[in-house]
């Protein structure tokens, strides 16, 4: 295992390479679901609770403030993202 902080920034260099992989899907996602009677958005479900789960490793371990949701984290690192 690996202490709380690595994981997260481990974790976070996955998300980040794998998203790039995803670059345009997004848009064609966005496309179908929005067309009459497509098939619902597919949800971000597990990796909301991967980084709830690694954030609370890491509040627990005093590394991370207490409080920050899922929500904040991915508001945080899309910003990061766009640079």
């Amino acid at each position: 295992t690996r202490p709380p902080e690595r994981a997260l920034r481990e974790w976070m260099d996955r998300l980040a390479r794998f998203a790039l992989t995803k670059a345009g899907l997004a848009d064609a996602i966005r496309l179908v679901t929005s067309a009459p009677g497509g098939p619902a958005k597919p949800g971000p479900t597990p990796v909301m609770e991967a980084a709830g789960a690694l954030l609370r490793a890491c509040e627990d371990a005093g590394v991370v403030r207490p409080g920050v949701t899922s929500d904040d984290f991915f508001l945080a690192i899309a910003g990061l993202w766009q640079i």
